[in-house]
């Protein structure tokens, strides 16, 4: 296994157990304007034990108080951490919903028409409509390999995204 999976199961056993998260500790040179003062160390590691025991809270982990203190855990760190418990869990929870919705939209979208709308910067149109008329002849990897550049006025991500998840799905059905 390689440091990414690593860092990465590393990460997902930290937000599924938030006790087992380690902060660094504010200083005098992490960031002038705080000084050194961070979130009390004892409060958030007590919190982080507390959620730990309770999977079932999502949304009340982002409005937790700290108090003060000298050389505390940063408090940028902490608030982010919370926020990505508080994202996952909701993931977690709404995960039927989502996959729902999903499908909803795949089911939405017709590979005969693309009609996807042009934002302030997307992807390249000149690439996205040259890729489409190529598509039929390719598999399933190629598609999910290719990536566009982007540039300004271009086709909205997320269109085309969606749309090549459909023709993924369509040739998997196949």
């Amino acid at each position: 296994m390689n440091d990414k999976d690593d860092r990465f199961d590393k990460e997902l056993a930290e937000l599924k157990n938030p006790s087992l998260k380690k902060f660094k500790t504010a200083s005098l040179f992490w960031n002038s304007r705080e000084l050194g003062i961070g979130y009390n160390r004892a409060e958030v590691d007590e919190y982080l034990l507390f959620i730990s025991q309770k999977p079932s809270l999502s949304d009340e982990l982002t409005k937790k108080k700290f108090k003060s203190e000298f050389h505390g855990y940063i408090k940028m760190d902490v608030k982010f951490f919370l926020k990505e418990v508080a994202a996952h869990r909701y993931a977690e929870t709404h995960q039927e919903e989502n996959r729902i919705k999903q499908e909803e939209k795949l089911a939405s979208i017709d590979l005969n028409n693309p009609n996807f709308r042009s934002l302030i910067y997307g992807y390249k149109k000149a690439e996205v409509d040259e890729f489409l008329q190529l598509m039929t002849s390719l598999d399933r990897k190629e598609i999910l390999e290719k990536n566009f550049h982007s540039q300004i006025g271009g086709y909205s991500k997320d269109d085309v995204d969606w749309y090549l998840d459909k023709v993924i799905q369509s040739k998997l059905e196949k």
